[in-house]
């Protein structure tokens, strides 16, 4: 399972990745992070 973290000034938020579940999801999130959004 992938993980994300959001680093935030109020502390960092784990997001988890079902890749499995929803692939096409998990990666249009991963290149949008690539990406810099």
């Amino acid at each position: 399972m992938q993980k994300a973290i959001i680093e935030t000034e109020k502390g960092n938020i784990v997001l988890e990745l079902f890749e499995k579940e929803a692939p096409k999801t998990v990666d249009n999130f991963v290149k949008l992070i690539n990406q810099g959004f």
